[in-house]
């Protein structure tokens, strides 16, 4: 089962993602900005988002416990994810992943392509930047949004 996390799963969050701090955390789940994986109960994944230039969403992050991956689990995240942001207006998605990273292949396989790259000062491997259209048309002008 795929859902918004809620503050009481703020210690498996916190645990499960080194890169925020709780606080931070803490706000993305007001936000509605972190989904959670559940399967017989537990707790085993999550994904969490932002708005590139306020507008798009950006996964920042999706992360299957190492016990349950290659079971689908990080594919119905994403496939979650999207339909919310589908739900929610958005015809564009974005995410990044480093070159050297298998993620690169996973986020391919569901239809990102590559948009881009980016080189942080003291990152090893180039940051791709991945795209998804949620339609089969992009609109000529305006928000990006439908």
């Amino acid at each position: 089962m795929i859902r918004l996390a809620t503050q009481g799963n703020l210690d498996f969050l916190d645990r499960t993602d080194p890169h925020l701090t709780r606080a931070a955390l803490a706000a993305k789940i007001e936000r509605e900005e972190v989904y959670v994986a559940e399967s017989n109960g537990q707790l085993i994944g999550l994904a969490r988002f932002n708005y590139f230039c306020d507008l798009d969403p950006f996964l920042t992050l999706i992360h299957v416990l190492e016990s349950y991956r290659r079971q689908g689990f990080g594919r119905q995240l994403m496939q979650h994810w999207e339909q919310q942001m589908r739900e929610k207006g958005h015809w564009l998605l974005l995410t990044s992943t480093q070159a050297d990273e298998e993620s690169q292949f996973f986020y391919r396989r569901l239809g990102y392509s590559d948009s881009g790259a980016m080189l942080f000062p003291g990152q090893a491997a180039t940051e791709l930047v991945m795209l998804k259209s949620l339609t089969n048309s992009e609109p000529a002008h305006g928000p990006r949004r439908k």
